[in-house]
C-alpha cells in the first residue's frame, strides 16, 4: 500500500520522538480545508501550520498533518499517543469541520462523503478517540484545542440537522484542557485574511513569555472577542490544577517573590496626623489576579507575597487573618496576614472561587458543585445553599443576606442574580441580569 505524502512526513515527524530522546512536549496539529465534498474552507492548513510554528517555538516537537484523510489522522494519533507516554505536556490541535451528533463531536477528515446522519461515526474521527489516546498515555496536561465549529457541510442532506458548532465533552480526563473557538452549539467565523481570528489570538497568545497555561487562553479569549466584536466568544473546559507554563521566561512586569517580613511596630498616629506623618501604616500588597481584592489590618508590615497554594481566586480579611480561595487545591486557606503562616486549610469543593464575610461567618462559592460554602470561625464548614444545575460565580454580603450570581447552566447568554438567607439558605432568584461573559475555567469573582 502507498501512503499519502502528508502521512509519510507525519509519521516521520514522530519517528523522531522513537529514535532521539523522548521529547518532554509533543503536539499533533491538523487542519483540514480541502474536502472532497466540495465544502472547502480556505484557512484550517494555514491555521495549522501557523500553530506548528508557535507550539515549536514554545518548545514542543510537533507533527504537522494538513487535509488529512481518516487513514491519515488516525494513523497520526497512534503515533502522537506513543510519543505523548514519555511526555509532561500533549497538545492536539485542529482546525477544520466539526459536528455533533446525538451529545458527541466528531472531526471531519477531507475524503469524508456522508450521506446519512448513522455514518458519521465511520467516516469520521471521533473526538472520544483522542481523549482516549491521550488518557491511555497518561500525559499529566493534556491539551485539545478545536478550531473546529464550522456548520456541518452534510447537514443539508440529512432528514433533520442539528444546531451548528461542537457540544461541551462531559467528564474529560483529570488533566485536560479543551478549549473550543467558539462556545458549545455555536460556530466560529473561518475569518476574511489567511488565519481565523481564533487561531490568531492563540498564536499571538503563545509568543508572550512567562505565562501560565490558563492565562494563554484567557489572552486568546480576550482578543478573540475584541476581534469578532462579540459575535464568537471561546470556550474552555479544565480538569487540570497544576500549574505550566507555556513558553519559558519572565513575564513583562513580572516582580520576584520576597519573603514578608514584620517591621518593628510603633504606636500609629490616628486621623490627619497619620497622613502627616508620611503613612506610618504601609499597605498590604499581593499580586491581584481573577478580580483578587485584599483589605489591610492596622499593623505595620513591608510589602511581601504570601505563597497561598494553586489558584487563588477569593480572598477575605477577617481580624488578623486573610482567607484565600484556592481552586486548585480546593479548599479555603486561612493566614496570618503579618507573616503569610498557614494557620488552617479547609477542604471545600472542587472550584472555590469567590468570598465574602457576613457577621462571624466565611461563604464562598463552589462553582463546579453548584453550592455556596458557610464556613462558621468557631467550628466546623459544611455545604449551605444548592444552586441546582446553575453555577455560582461572585458573592456579595448584605446587612442580613448572601447575594450570588448565578450562571445558568445550559445557557450561553443569561445570569441570574440570588438572593440567599444567610440562615437558612432559603434562595430568592432575580430576573437576568443579562450577557454572561465568563467561563467554567474564567469565573467572575
Amino acid at each position: 500500500m502507498i501512503l499519502p505524502r502528508r502521512l509519510l512526513l507525519c509519521l516521520a515527524l514522530f519517528g523522531n520522538f522513537a529514535s532521539a530522546q523522548a521529547a518532554d512536549r509533543v503536539a499533533l496539529v491538523v487542519g483540514n480545508g480541502a474536502y472532497v465534498n466540495g465544502s472547502t474552507l480556505e484557512n484550517p492548513a494555514n491555521d495549522a501550520t501557523l500553530l506548528a510554528d508557535s507550539l515549536r517555538t514554545a518548545g514542543f516537537e510537533v507533527a504537522l498533518v494538513t487535509d488529512g484523510s481518516l487513514e491519515a489522522m488516525e494513523k497520526a494519533l497512534v503515533e502522537f499517543g506513543r510519543a505523548a507516554r514519555d511526555a509532561t505536556a500533549a497538545w492536539f490541535f485542529y482546525a477544520g469541520h466539526g459536528l455533533e451528533v446525538k451529545g458527541q463531536n466528531f472531526l471531519v477528515p477531507v475524503d469524508a462523503v456522508v450521506e446519512e446522519e448513522f455514518q458519521v461515526r465511520h467516516k469520521t474521527l471521533a473526538l472520544d478517540m483522542v481523549l482516549g489516546a491521550l488518557d491511555e498515555a497518561g500525559t499529566p496536561l493534556k491539551v485539545i484545542v478545536l478550531d473546529c465549529c464550522r456548520d456541518n457541510p452534510f447537514g443539508r442532506s440529512w432528514k433533520r440537522s442539528g444546531a451548528g458548532g461542537l457540544g461541551q465533552v462531559v467528564n474529560p480526563p483529570t488533566g485536560t484542557i479543551i478549549a473550543f473557538a467558539a462556545a458549545p452549539g455555536s460556530t466560529a467565523e473561518d475569518g476574511t485574511g489567511k488565519n481565523s481570528p481564533f487561531t490568531t489570538a492563540l498564536a499571538e497568545a503563545l509568543a508572550l513569555p512567562g505565562r501560565e497555561i490558563d492565562q494563554i487562553f484567557k489572552e486568546t479569549g480576550r482578543r478573540v472577542i475584541e476581534a469578532t466584536e462579540k459575535r464568537q466568544q471561546p470556550w474552555v473546559n479544565s480538569s487540570f490544577y497544576d500549574s505550566f507554563v507555556v513558553r519559558p521566561g519572565d513575564a513583562p512586569g513580572a516582580t520576584p517573590s520576597v519573603p514578608m517580613t514584620v517591621a518593628e511596630k510603633t504606636p500609629a498616629p490616628a486621623g490627619a496626623q497619620a497622613a502627616a506623618a508620611g503613612g506610618a501604616l504601609r499597605p498590604f500588597e499581593l499580586p491581584l489576579e481573577r478580580g483578587m481584592r485584599a483589605a489591610a489590618d492596622e499593623i505595620e508590615i513591608t510589602p511581601g507575597i504570601i505563597s497561598v497554594g494553586k489558584w487563588p481566586e477569593g480572598i477575605a480579611a477577617i481580624g488578623n487573618t486573610l482567607w484565600v480561595a484556592e481552586s486548585g487545591q480546593r479548599s479555603l486557606g486561612q493566614f496570618e496576614n503579618a507573616t503569610g503562616e498557614l494557620i488552617q486549610r479547609v477542604t471545600s469543593g472542587r472550584l472555590p472561587v469567590s468570598m465574602a464575610t457576613l457577621g462571624d461567618t466565611l461563604f464562598a462559592t463552589i462553582n463546579t458543585d453548584s453550592k455556596i460554602w458557610r464556613q462558621p470561625l468557631t467550628g466546623k464548614g459544611g455545604d449551605f445553599a444548592a444552586t441546582g444545575s446553575d453555577y455560582p460565580e461572585a458573592l456579595a454580603a448584605g446587612d442580613d443576606a448572601l447575594y450570588a450570581l448565578l450562571w445558568l447552566d445550559g445557557s450561553n447568554a443569561d445570569s441570574v442574580v440570588a438572593r440567599i438567607d444567610a440562615t437558612t439558605g432559603k434562595m430568592t432568584r432575580s430576573a437576568s441580569v443579562g450577557a454572561n461573559h465568563t467561563t467554567r475555567q474564567n469565573p467572575a469573582s
